[in-house]
């Protein structure tokens, strides 16, 4: 056994192979080793097997405290900890709550609870919400809660399978404070609701837009999910952000060189990489939404289609043992199939409202870094 070789995982060793091997394992750690004799090879192999439980009882992990934190930033801490994070569960936030509006309320499993690396953590956040659903099964009234008009650019109603939606700027680009909007299944269900002045139109829907009947449904904001509605529901509360949203980028980050790329989150907030289509100018795709191949686990444990704080997605035709180290937490390495980089004479990205830039092909031996409005 090589005398630098450190074991803090347990690995599988394959015997009577003597070459020297670099491996990747999650989280993010490179052995070398070397298998001397076969002598030494059952001495190690009888090691780690007694070994076993004692390294099994180490590999467990703290959980760590979240609250107070905002919801990106629970993300980073609970991914720093080696764990996965997992849903969000948003409650009413009130005068006499112990934290402030937008941050972690509580949490599971609780912190200090030891747990095995990539166990999922659960949060409770308090949101103030600006606008109701009352939903029935002829009718969908959105009521603007608040004391300022209601933006509503962006914003699209989807069944929970896809296949039936409504584009919220269909009844006008801002719903005015205190007004409400309805939908109804037919003309003949439509009858006057006394709590609801419609402020702009009272729309009639066919069955392929109805996508509250019978069904649960999301709410998205440039193809970003901001909550979910149960089937039965009567009435649902959401808190729809507005203007420059506190926990999302308005951009994406592009870090390369001619044989990498780095998708990075430098910010406080969440960055999505859903609804970003990618077209190099040599011809060659890439959608960072769609499920991806040839993936090599990163530091930390990652659920896909966002990016917490400090994280970063790495993508490049090299092999991992051959990339140098990076400053960002790496959520995932990406092989590229040779001759598929899609950066190499620049690319340009169309975000989810339908604008387009570009990124200007790297330079030999330097770093460049492209901003691209969502």
């Amino acid at each position: 056994m090589s005398s630098q070789a450190v074991f803090d995982q347990v690995i599988t060793v394959i015997p009577n192979e003597p070459a020297t091997r670099s491996v990747k394992v999650w989280p993010a750690h490179r052995f070398t080793c070397r298998i001397a004799t076969p002598l030494v090879t059952l001495l190690l192999l009888s090691f780690l097997a007694g070994g076993t439980a004692a390294a099994t009882q180490e590999a467990a992990v703290s959980v760590p405290d979240l609250t107070g934190l905002t919801v990106p930033q629970a993300a980073r801490v609970a991914g720093l900890a080696k764990l996965m994070f997992g849903t969000e569960t948003a409650q009413a936030w009130t005068a006499d709550a112990k934290v402030k509006a937008n941050q972690v309320s509580a949490q599971e499993p609780a912190a200090g609870s030891k747990v095995a690396p990539g166990s999922v953590v659960n949060v409770t956040v308090l949101r103030v919400y600006n606008v109701a659903l009352a939903v029935a099964d002829n009718s969908l009234l959105l009521f603007n809660l608040s004391d300022a008009p209601l933006d509503l650019t962006g914003v699209v109603f989807q069944s929970a399978d896809g296949s039936r939606q409504f584009n919220a700027p269909d009844w006008g680009q801002t719903l005015p404070a205190k007004k409400c909007n309805q939908l109804w299944v037919s003309a003949s269900a439509r009858t006057t609701i006394a709590d609801c002045n419609p402020a702009n139109r009272a729309i009639v829907v066919p069955k392929t837009r109805q996508f509250w009947v019978g069904s649960d449904f999301r709410i998205e904001r440039n193809k970003d999910v901001i909550a979910t509605c149960a089937a039965g529901q009567s009435r649902c509360e959401i808190a729809l952000p507005q203007g420059d949203d506190p926990e999302r980028t308005s951009y994406l980050a592009f870090s390369y060189r001619t044989n990498h790329l780095e998708v990075r989150n430098d910010s406080e907030r969440w960055m999505s990489l859903s609804g970003a289509q990618i077209a190099g100018n040599n011809g060659q795709r890439f959608d960072l939404q769609a499920p991806l191949e040839n993936t090599t686990p990163g530091d930390v444990p990652w659920a896909g289609s966002r990016l917490a704080p400090g994280q970063c997605l790495v993508l490049s035709e090299l092999a991992v043992p051959s990339l140098p180290p990076f400053d960002c937490t790496v959520v995932a390495y990406v092989q590229l199939k040779a001759r598929t980089t899609f950066w190499t004479r620049g690319f340009s990205v169309t975000g989810p409202t339908g604008q387009r830039t570009a990124c200007p092909a790297p330079t030999p031996g330097l770093q460049s870094l492209c901003l691209v409005p969502r």
